[in-house]
């Protein structure tokens, strides 16, 4: 191990030394400055090597995903379906949230955040929420969509009728 091989702590100035190979392992996160140096096989040492790094508790606390309506179960072909607000909440709160939708796993277009139903089918709402180091919450929506039935119209003949009032 080289003789001036250390980790000052910023702040308080505590010393954390390299272990065998070289390599520091931390605690707590902060800011901290490596020192290396090194020494080659005829014993000559070079000069300090400093760098400042910082060191950020890992994250592993996915962020939550809050709807903020409902969805009906059944739409008709022709309706346009209001894609309904969402929040969430994270720890670091650097989230990316997305709102995608498929019909029959196709992937649909949101114009204005609606959607229309133009044809029949299955269609999901996909709610994605994904923090800056990879968590993610989802929340998902299924529904489906009816071609309106109308009913026929019946052809009468009004004129062999008498109408009496």
């Amino acid at each position: 191990m080289p003789p001036q091989q250390f980790v000052e702590r910023k702040r308080d100035s505590a010393i954390i030394p390299a272990d065998g190979e070289g390599q520091y392992y931390f605690d707590d996160s902060g800011e901290y400055i490596v020192s290396v140096t090194a020494k080659d096989t005829a014993g000559n040492i070079s000069s300090v090597y400093s760098i400042e790094i910082t060191v950020e508790e890992e994250d592993l606390i996915p962020p939550e995903i809050s709807v903020q309506g409902k969805y009906r179960d059944s739409y008709y072909i022709g309706e346009e379906i209001e894609i309904v607000n969402a929040v969430y909440k994270d720890n670091v709160n650097t989230v990316k949230l997305s709102v995608l939708v498929y019909v029959d796993s196709e992937e649909a277009v949101i114009n204005d955040g609606k959607v229309v139903a133009d044809r029949a089918g299955t269609y999901e709402i996909v709610y994605l929420a994904e923090d800056a180091s990879g968590n993610k919450d989802t929340k998902i929506f299924v529904f489906d969509v009816f071609a309106v039935e109308v009913p026929q119209r019946l052809e009468y003949d009004y004129s062999t009728e008498t109408i009496y009032l």
